[in-house]
């Protein structure tokens, strides 16, 4: 395949993503930033999608009850990573393949706190469980030691990467040195 044809047909499948996207998932077009942002998501340093709570919350939720840091069964609810993801026009499914696997994301939070997730750990073709970026507990809002937003990996015993206070998803790639 020649140079011209590889980018016509890559260039293609970004279309067929963008326009499936846009029209399976209008409720998660990403915020303008304002003083209700709460999550942006990044990569190489430019700014791939900003949302709010309204946002968020307009996205789909999913519940699940979890044993939380201190032993209680707790109820929370969130969005699952893959979909903002996907809706920023990151591709996901069988697309995460070869050199995609050595694809990740970062998870931040405010006080500078951060893990990292592989990004098939987000894909729900890899993954049974989603990860979930989480805004309400038990009903209500997340406590303030805890939100607005935090990450909550459903089938991890240890809760080091359920990150409290998330502010940002940052998308990376592990090169190897040439």
């Amino acid at each position: 395949m020649s140079v011209t044809a590889d980018i016509r047909c890559r260039m293609a499948q970004y279309w067929r993503v963008a326009a499936m996207l846009f029209c399976l998932v209008p409720a998660l077009t990403p915020a303008a930033e304002d003083a209700q942002t709460l999550l942006t998501i990044r990569q190489e340093g430019s700014v791939l999608g900003i949302f709010s709570l309204a946002t968020l919350e307009a996205a789909g939720a999913i519940a699940v009850t979890v044993e939380d840091d201190s032993g209680q069964l707790s109820d929370y609810t969130g969005v699952p990573i893959w979909k903002l993801l996907e809706s920023v026009g990151v591709a996901l499914g069988k697309s995460v393949r070869g050199e995609r696997l050595a694809e990740f994301v970062i998870v931040r939070a405010a006080d500078g706190y951060r893990v990292l997730f592989s990004l098939a750990e987000t894909d729900p073709l890899f993954r049974e469980r989603s990860l979930l970026l989480c805004y309400r507990k038990n009903g209500g809002p997340l406590p303030a030691k805890e939100g607005p937003l935090r990450v909550v990996a459903v089938d991890e015993k240890r809760h080091a990467r359920w990150v409290r206070q998330v502010t940002a998803l940052e998308l990376g790639r592990v090169d190897e040195p040439r």
